[in-house]
């Protein structure tokens, strides 16, 4: 590599550190400052050591994720977690490029730019997962954990020479270390290294065996934790295990990957122009390829997508680089300055758009945590439509129970009362509306449907007067929309809000009682949006639907 090269890397790994500041601590942060043992807040090692001990029985068995991610947000503190944080994804990218380029040379460039893209949407997508404590403990940090232990694997199979039994001994523990994490990345990777060595016992040494002891017996660990079990079953969101529902949680699943399919796509390229070439490559990635493909069973059997499939991804990545190496040999360094440049733009205008976003949100808890009020009104800012698969949703974060409920916990502790009312955020423009009691309550603006919404362009949410009856039908599930398909004009599509959409995050209708700016209800207009078509009319069912869509003829 030349210095330009290692110049790239280095923009890079300043935009992620500047990108992590911009980052508040949110949502899960706040909940695990509270101790597991004792419920007080975390003030010390002790309290830290024995609430991660509780943390196995009763949420998961990521011993060091959980122990990383209650010590960001009481003990280490914003500052040191951004640079902290930083050190580790630089980590994490130079363990990757190791993983994918043997050596370098000028068929290198290629894969490299390929591990900078896969690093690029993975830390940005889902909440900006790197950046914020708890979320970066359990991906990013177990992501370099398990890049790692693959390192020191790929090390000690190419050792011919024994190594004392010291370092043994010192191999076994760190492989045990690096194995309590995310049974995301350690269950596949152990279950994947037992059935390739049970079936290449002739690439067994000692020193390896000792790494693949220590590494499995953490997975066990990891995976016989009651938390694991207990969180599955206790999950309002998880629906109960058959065929159908594996069904549709493999579609889920496959609608949150991009890199397997990138994968594929060009690995079927090269089949029709090396033929058997590509066939000897997928042998040689055996492997990295069964780790692949069973990091689908974790999140098939919890039942989600989106950042449950950061290990398929990452997997991907390795495989779809070493792929670009074995079979783009040319010398062409374009590819890499151009995708490079490309990429310092856009993740220039993430960072724009990112800071904007994240200061609201950072305010609206602030401001929550520190008043008396519960109704927060917030800044209106969208973003550009480029960057918006790539930053939050400011909706999505503040009118979440994600955030809501853990903010409310931590004020109920400040003001030294058993509860608090969450916070609710409300769009400036919406608030003005409703103060003012203007224009918006004509008939002009009227949604059409029974159920007494009003809309204008703009607003960001549909808005009628509290009604407790409607309050209560909506939370049966009673509530639905109509829209228009695309192409077929004389189809549309029903989608009902049954009492579990209404209850997920970010939760689509507010309920809102304050004495100054009376009492309402607010339903997010975007939510359930396909096709990006606006709604045809909102209404209220007579009786409970039975289907969450229904195909319907439009008048």
């Amino acid at each position: 590599m030349k210095k330009i090269d290692y110049v790239i890397l280095l923009i890079f790994i300043l935009m992620f550190y500047v990108m992590n500041i911009i980052v508040p601590f949110y949502g899960d942060d706040y909940a695990v400052i509270y101790s597991m043992y004792n419920d007080r807040l975390i003030t010390n090692v002790t309290d830290l050591l024995k609430s991660t001990f509780v943390s196995w029985h009763n949420l998961n068995g990521r011993f060091f994720c959980n122990l990383l991610m209650m010590a960001f947000p009481t003990l280490i503190g914003d500052v040191i977690f951004n640079i902290l944080n930083t050190i580790v994804f630089t980590i994490s990218l130079c363990l990757m490029i190791k993983l994918v380029v043997p050596k370098f040379n000028c068929s290198s460039v290629c894969p490299i730019a390929i591990v900078l893209c896969g690093f690029y949407v993975i830390m940005l997508e889902n909440g900006s997962l790197f950046f914020w404590g708890a979320g970066s403990a359990n991906y990013l940090w177990s992501m370099a954990m398990s890049l790692g232990f693959l390192v020191i694997l790929q090390y000690l199979q190419n050792k011919k020479t024994r190594m004392t039994t010291e370092i043994n001994i010192l191999i076994l523990f760190s492989s045990f270390f690096l194995g309590l994490q995310h049974e995301m990345f350690v269950i596949p990777m152990s279950f994947s290294l037992l059935v390739f060595y049970a079936f290449n016992r002739n690439l067994l040494n000692k020193n390896l065996l000792f790494a693949l002891v220590g590494f499995c017996v953490a997975s066990l660990i990891v995976f016989a934790s009651p938390g694991n079990f207990n969180r599955v079953g206790s999950e309002s969101g998880i629906e109960a295990l058959n065929f159908m529902a594996i069904i549709r949680r493999v579609i889920a699943l496959c609608k949150s990957l991009k890199f397997f399919y990138l994968f594929w796509g060009v690995w079927v390229i090269f089949r029709f122009k090396h033929k058997n070439e590509a066939i000897f490559f997928l042998k040689r990635n055996i492997l990295i390829l069964l780790m692949l493909f069973s990091s689908f069973a974790i999140p098939i059997f919890a039942g989600q997508g989106g950042r449950s499939a950061v290990a398929i991804e990452a997997f991907s990545i390795i495989v779809l680089g070493r792929l670009i190496y074995a079979f783009y040999n040319s010398g062409y360094v374009r590819w890499f300055y151009g995708i490079a440049i490309c990429l310092f733009v856009h993740f220039t205008l993430v960072i724009y758009d990112s800071f904007y976003k994240w200061n609201i949100v950072d305010n609206c808890q602030q401001t929550y945590l520190n008043s008396k009020d519960y109704i927060i009104k917030r800044t209106v800012y969208e973003g550009m439509s480029i960057t918006r698969p790539f930053t939050i949703n400011v909706d999505d974060v503040l009118n979440s129970s994600f955030t809501s409920m853990r903010l409310a916990r931590v004020k109920a502790d400040k003001l030294g009362v058993d509860s608090v009312p969450i916070m609710i955020t409300i769009p400036e423009n919406v608030a003005e509306m409703l103060y003012e009691g203007s224009s918006l309550f004509s008939n002009a603006n009227r949604v059409q449907g029974n159920a007494g919404f009003y809309g204008m362009k703009g607003l960001g949410y549909y808005v009628m007067t509290y009604d407790s009856l409607k309050e209560e039908q909506i939370k049966q599930g009673l509530l639905y929309k109509t829209q228009k398909l695309p192409i077929i004009s004389s189809k549309g599509i029903e989608i009902n809000f049954d009492p579990n959409t209404i209850l997920i995050s970010p939760c689509p209708v507010i309920f809102v009682k304050d004495e100054k700016m009376g009492n309402w209800i607010l339903l997010n207009r975007k939510f359930k949006t396909y096709w990006g078509f606006e709604c045809d009319c909102v209404s209220i069912h007579k009786t409970k639907p039975s289907n969450r869509f229904k195909l319907i003829k439009r008048k």
